[in-house]
């Protein structure tokens, strides 16, 4: 695995970290920026020698800013099978740019942005940070945006704005989402209620990693849809107010759960602390979903040993890449997810 690489399989998420301000309840904030480059067709219609020239370009530009102290650039195709899973687990690429040819990638150090090019559109800027940080995203992306602005001719209409591969972008560009444990909201069945009020405000709702209904655990991501007729700073503005509604419904549901059948949360917290404890195989999805619910015990100050940054690490390590890595060995299937379990309760002192 390269250097600069391994160093990050071994460190924490930055945007993974304990935040006061939302109880826990915001997990992250993401901002993600598209953009396109004048007189190029979108990628998915180019030719590969054409979209290894877009990635060249972006990567020769980057070498003449300020930036290129402070991030690596890669070409997805020339990274491993680990490396690339290992990216992927840290929301710095995605399954898209894995199986598309000539993509590249820029990581900040700090891994406080990234650049994906050749995906679905030629560039996109995206920052993650813990807790509700839109504002604080924004100023980054932007930062970056101006910076490659200079020195790229962006595909640009007078009517519509900045043009993108999906007309559901086209304008600013902007997508601010961001994710958040729901649990309480669940387990005392308002969540319908939120899903509809994001509908009327024209916010996406969705579970981790899909485009339906199949919600994954009580973690959920919402996103802004407009990109059109108002400005980033804007949309944003009205996008944080709607999260701090969500947030405040929350917190009341959790007080009233707590309050009302405290049982009914101790016993979900707690069944996936006894299956953290017992269990013999976990797979990387199971890990997770235990993970993120003893995360959301810790943040209620239920558990005397074990503390949400203690969580928020493991959760990162209990990765199929990151835990390879952790144990310096190449586990098939199986022994990966008898690794996992076992790995978890050494972690949290359980055997």
């Amino acid at each position: 695995m390269k250097p600069f690489l391994k160093e990050l399989a071994a460190a924490p998420l930055p945007w993974l970290k304990s935040n006061d301000e939302t109880s826990g309840i915001v997990i992250s904030s993401r901002i993600r920026l598209a953009r396109n480059i004048k007189n190029y067709q979108f990628p998915a219609n180019l030719d590969s020698d054409i979209r290894a020239e877009v990635v060249d370009n972006v990567f020769e530009i980057i070498e003449k800013l300020p930036l290129r102290k402070l991030c690596k650039s890669f070409e997805v195709e020339n990274l491993t099978d680990d490396e690339k899973k290992l990216l992927l687990e840290r929301k710095v690429l995605t399954y898209e740019s894995i199986v598309s040819e000539d993509c590249g990638i820029i990581i900040g150090n700090g891994e406080n942005f990234s650049i994906l090019l050749n995906e679905e559109d030629h560039i996109h800027i995206q920052t993650i940070k813990s807790g509700l940080k839109l504002e604080s995203c924004w100023d980054e992306v932007e930062n970056i945006d101006d910076m490659l602005s200079k020195s790229l001719d962006y595909a640009f209409s007078n009517d519509y704005g900045y043009l993108t591969a999906s007309p559901a972008n086209v304008g600013t560009g902007m997508k601010a989402s961001v994710y958040l444990d729901l649990t309480a909201s669940l387990l005392t069945g308002q969540l319908p209620g939120i899903k509809q009020a994001c509908r009327l405000f024209g916010h996406v709702f969705i579970g981790e990693n899909t485009e339906d209904d199949n919600y994954s655990g009580a973690r959920f991501l919402i996103s802004t849809r407009k990109t059109l007729g108002l400005t980033e700073r804007a949309v944003i503005k009205e996008f944080s107010d709607f999260i701090k509604q969500v947030v405040d419904s929350e917190l009341k549901a959790r007080r009233k759960l707590i309050a009302d059948h405290p049982e009914k949360l101790l016993n979900h917290i707690s069944r996936a602390y006894g299956n953290l404890k017992y269990s013999c195989l976990l797979t990387e999805e199971e890990a997770l979903e235990l993970l993120y619910t003893l995360r959301t015990g810790t943040e209620l100050s239920l558990f005397d040993k074990i503390g949400a940054d203690q969580v928020n690490q493991v959760l990162v390590m209990s990765g199929d890449a990151h835990l390879q890595n952790a144990l310096e060995a190449s586990l098939d299937i199986e022994s990966l997810d008898i690794a996992r379990a076992n790995y978890l309760k050494k972690q949290f002192k359980l055997i």
